[in-house]
Order: C-alpha cells, then structure tokens, then sequence
C-alpha cells in the first residue's frame, strides 16, 4: 500500500516559495508560490531543494535525475512531457516541433494540453515551448516564463 504523499516546501528570497509532493515513485507535483516567507525543509529525499537553489543562482541544472510520479496522467500526456524533460537548459523549441518529433505532426494543441497539465513545472521545463509566432502561454503565467528563460540566458525578443 502506497504512504501518501511527503510535503516539502523552499523559500528562494526574490522568487517566491516551492511546496513539492513526493510519493515512493518520485516528485508528483511542483507549485510555485508567491509568498516569499523563508521556509525551508532540510531532509529533501530527492535533493529537489538543492537543485532548485542552484537553478534560480544561475547555474545550469538538469532536473532529469529527478524521477516523476506521472500519476494520473495518460499514456499520451507522459510520452509527451517526458519528450519534454530531455529539452537542454537554454534551448527551446516549438510545441509543432515536438508534436513532429514525436511521430504527430498535426498535434501541436495537444502537446499543449500537456503542457497546461505539466503537474512539475521546472522540472519538467515546459517554459522551454515556444509558439511558432512567439512565445505562448505557461501554466504559472506568461511573466514566470520569461523570467525561467532569462534565467536560462534565451534571448525573448
């Protein structure tokens, strides 16, 4: 019988607070919090909190040693978020682009629906998906997206 879910949270001073889920399987859900009240928990299992500090200082991560509970989530959405996680720091590409790379070239909405559903923000760097004509949208607002990418040194014209 699966213990439910670990709750943890990380206060970034200037970004705001990170409450993540982690189950037995992995890191299930990542929620990115306005409140900047300085909470930190020290005994991180996954090392999430590490990896989160080091990414908002400017050093390059790769979250992809960070296993995903994809519960709930289709065949589908998974295949489509996992394509995602491989997407190096500082790069983007469009949701047409992944949604032809995926053998699916007429399921760009869909690769965005996924994204729309993405339960680990960052981690799983959906902010890395560009419109063909600009930059779309993000789950946490268009604002953190540019914020992510300019983090990442892409260039937003």
């Amino acid at each position: 019988m699966a213990r439910d879910p670990l709750v943890y949270a990380l206060t970034i001073p200037n970004y705001g607070t990170f409450i993540y889920e982690i189950s037995d399987k992995g890191l299930i859900r990542v929620n990115w919090e306005e409140e900047k009240d300085l909470r930190e928990d020290y005994e991180d299992p996954l090392g999430l909190s590490r990896l989160l500090k080091l990414y908002f200082s400017g050093e390059t991560v790769d979250f992809k040693g960070v296993p995903v509970d994809y519960r709930d989530i289709s065949i589908t959405y998974r295949e489509i978020l996992e394509f995602i996680r491989d997407i190096p720091y500082g790069n983007t590409i469009t949701y047409g682009e992944v949604a032809e790379r995926l053998g699916k070239p007429r399921s760009a909405r869909v690769v965005g629906n996924a994204m729309r559903i993405n339960p680990c923000p960052i981690v799983i760097p959906c902010h890395r998906l560009t419109a063909r004509n600009g930059l779309g949208g993000y789950s946490l607002g268009i604002d953190k997206k540019i914020l992510l990418l300019h983090l990442e040194g892409v260039n937003i014209c």
